[in-house]
């Protein structure tokens, strides 16, 4: 996976135009995955344009689904939503440019759709619309489809919106749809050989991050190629990078792929920008898996629940540290039986009590006394003392999901 493009956000929130994205980027010498892996990756492949030389770029980009649902109005059916690099969704191919008509891009969720030879195959799906997720987001956007992805979705891959700095020195797998040639010249070389064809590649290594100058992640680098010689190139752009959790069927998604400079690889994580453009995320623990995090309507006590009615739209900002719940900020309490419980409260910037930090171990823990957030089996939630095995890290009542599928 190779792809010459997007140097990154520097300290000042300048991303730089030295080896500004082109087309897209590969996983070389990387693992060909099945169906059920693409399923479970949630990887999609993007076709787009390069105007005025191709309707159709040959190599599609990647992309992956994130949430798949039917919407509260008529005539769409269930559609289904798509993070992927705001340059493979431009007529240029080019980061900054103008975004393409929503007709212009197809996607398919397949383990081998190929390249545009010179269309899309007929299977792929035209997109509804495209968000640029904004100037902080980088080198990144959202897309939305009429299709019915929930099988994919339901997979409820975590999103992490911790602090990209936390991630140095962790490993991760890179997915993407890119080029079995590994050749740097993205913008230049079109070629078409192994691309289209769902990859992954492990271990690449975490090396460092940046800060946009708010304080949100602008980008964090991993080393590419790796020791194995595997590589994300011209294809791979937009594809997820993961980290799969302690317990197999829990996977965390970093971000997405951006561009190469320097023999390190940037990609962009979620920041805000993301969780804004869709409302928000659903927050829970891997000792329930399917329930989520929902307020009491009297009191804002909070627990865990699989009622559609309860659920609450959770934002982490990892700048403020700050949790919020409809509309309230996650603060803490004493409840009836004497325990010390999260519990939205009104916003208070002062009250170091609102403030939380997510660990690399998935744990939500207070910045003001250092105690973790745990669930029950019965879905209450308490603050306990972190604890964490070196064999088999946290209990998973301490380990919490960030997850844009309910």
């Amino acid at each position: 996976m190779l792809f010459i493009g997007c140097s990154g956000a520097t300290d000042d929130g300048d991303n730089g135009d030295s080896m500004l994205a082109q087309e897209g980027e590969l996983l070389g010498n990387g693992t060909v995955l099945s169906a059920a892996e693409v399923q479970a990756a949630g990887l999609v492949a993007v076709y787009h344009p390069k105007l005025p030389a191709f309707n159709w770029f040959p190599r599609p980009c990647s992309g992956v689904i994130i949430r798949s649902f039917p919407p509260p109005f008529a005539n769409v059916g269930v559609i289904s939503l798509v993070v992927t690099a705001r340059h493979c969704v431009t007529v240029d191919s080019s980061p900054y440019g103008t975004l393409a008509s929503p007709s212009q891009i197809r996607l398919a969720a397949l383990p081998s759709p190929g390249p545009a030879n010179p269309n899309p195959p007929a299977s792929a799906v035209t997109a509804l619309s495209i968000t640029d997720l904004g100037g902080e987001a980088g080198d990144s956007a959202l897309v939305t489809v009429a299709a019915d992805w929930r099988t994919i979705a339901n997979n409820r891959l975590g999103l992490y919106v911790g602090r990209s700095s936390t991630l140095v020195g962790r490993t991760l797998t890179a997915y993407g749809y890119g080029t079995s040639t590994p050749d740097f010249a993205c913008e230049t070389n079109n070629t078409t050989v192994g691309a289209g064809v769902a990859r992954s590649g492990s271990p690449f290594s975490i090396v460092s991050s940046v800060n946009w100058s708010s304080g949100q992640s602008a980008s964090y680098s991993f080393t590419n190629p790796n020791s194995g010689g595997q590589l994300v190139i011209c294809g791979d752009s937009g594809g997820p990078d993961e980290i799969k959790g302690l317990f197999k069927d829990f996977r965390y998604v970093l971000g997405v792929h951006s561009g190469q400079a320097g023999g390190v690889l940037d990609s962009v994580p979620f920041n805000m920008n993301l969780q804004n453009a869709i409302g928000g995320l659903y927050l829970s623990p891997t000792n329930n898996k399917g329930y989520d995090l929902a307020v009491a309507s009297d009191g804002g006590i909070m627990f865990v629940s699989n009622g559609d009615l309860q659920r609450a739209s959770a934002k982490y900002d990892a700048v403020a540290q700050r949790i919020t719940l409809n509309g309230e900020c996650v603060g803490t309490a004493t409840n009836a039986q004497g325990k010390l419980v999260p519990k939205t409260v009104p916003c208070n910037s002062s009250d170091l009590g609102q403030k939380w930090d997510l660990t690399k171990g998935w744990q939500i823990t207070s910045v003001q006394n250092g105690l973790c957030w745990a669930s029950a089996s019965a879905g209450d939630l308490s603050l306990v003392t972190c604890t964490s095995s070196l064999l088999t890290g946290p209990p998973q009542s301490q380990q919490w999901l960030w997850s844009a599928q309910p």
